[in-house]
């Protein structure tokens, strides 16, 4: 059995709190890494009425769901400032290498997200070290993709190769929606090109040549999509389906959806 100290040595763990970070009765931190790393940062700037990371670092882990007693490191963290509903706080260098790489097991806690890392680190025990970031590896599901743009920016240009295979060997129909108003787009890909060229477009110029969304990008710039929009995956069919037949479905969900109404939707057509 390899040891936690054994590959990640600490000269003074009594100036570390443990994190350990699970379901907080709305999301998995596991997701929301995957989903954007900024997102799993706020798992570990949050407060709450009690002053839990009350030392000058914070060694992170996340539970691991898909392998029960698990839990996945997601890094150090200097705790900079102190405020009544959370912390300032900076990635290190220290072992930045193994975040989302090292699974452990063999922390047994009570209750609660923080705790007295010296308490633990002789016991915590190294399960795996994955070869790359299982952010990199994970593709959720076709029925599971429901998406920050910006989230999807970031999986486009990081092309993990799980997500690549899976959206660009399909045709289908998908939803793009503006958190800020309400208003959805429908649209589809068919033709030589899957899901994945596709929303690489959008992800390229915030509009994919789409009429609506080009006025749309024109008078609020491309961060207005990059900041309020998000990609949903409606339905999906092999490649070798008739164009005909998705640009049908493509139409039925624009009236499921009605996003021809300029009220509650961009679609022109």
């Amino acid at each position: 059995m390899i040891m936690l100290k054994q590959i990640m040595p600490i000269e003074n763990p009594s100036l570390y709190k443990l994190h350990v970070a699970k379901y907080n009765g709305e999301t998995n931190p596991l997701d929301d890494f995957i989903n954007n790393f900024e997102n799993w940062v706020n798992w570990n700037s949050w407060r709450g009425s009690k002053n839990r990371f009350n030392r000058q670092f914070v060694i992170s882990f996340m539970d691991f769901y898909p392998q029960r007693g698990t839990f996945l490191f997601g890094g150090i963290f200097e705790v900079l400032n102190t405020y009544s509903d959370h912390y300032d706080v900076q990635l290190c260098e220290l072992y930045k290498e193994f975040i989302g790489r090292l699974e452990v097991s063999n922390i047994i806690t009570q209750r609660g997200s923080a705790f007295y890392f010296e308490n633990h680190y002789d016991k915590i025990e190294v399960v795996e070290i994955l070869d790359k970031s299982y952010s990199s590896h994970v593709f959720p599901g076709y029925e599971y993709i429901d998406y920050a743009f910006s989230s999807m920016k970031n999986i486009i240009n990081r092309e993990p190769p799980g997500w690549k295979s899976a959206l660009e060997n399909v045709k289908g129909v998908y939803m793009l929606t503006d958190l800020q108003n309400g208003k959805r787009y429908i649209g589809s890909a068919y033709g030589n090109s899957g899901i994945w060229s596709r929303w690489s477009q959008y992800c390229a110029n915030g509009h994919g040549g789409n009429k609506e969304l080009v006025d749309l990008v024109s008078q609020n710039g491309y961060e207005y999509v990059e900041r309020n929009f998000k990609f949903t995956l409606l339905e999906i069919h092999p490649m070798f389906t008739t164009d005909d037949f998705i640009i049908l479905r493509e139409s039925y969900w624009k009236d499921v959806m009605m996003t021809r109404n300029e009220k509650y939707g961009y679609n022109a057509n």
